[in-house]
């Protein structure tokens, strides 16, 4: 295995880091507040915003996609 120093890009690390800064951004909310926090931020990629769409859809029929078999 590689010394994570010599990695150009450390996923752990990042992952680590961003689930900190969130945790320090809503702490002590509830979990509306939680919702409404994290939908708020703008998300760069396409993807991850078609994704967030898709989530709050859940309730809506049309945008669930149907079971695999």
């Amino acid at each position: 295995m590689t010394d994570s120093k010599s990695k150009p890009f450390d996923a752990v690390q990042m992952m680590r880091s961003i689930r900190e800064h969130l945790t320090s951004q809503v702490t002590g909310m509830d979990l509306d507040g939680e919702r409404r926090c994290l939908r708020s931020v703008e998300l760069p990629d396409a993807y991850l915003r078609e994704l967030m769409d898709r989530t709050a859809r859940q309730g809506d029929s049309s945008a669930v996609a149907p079971p695999r078999r």
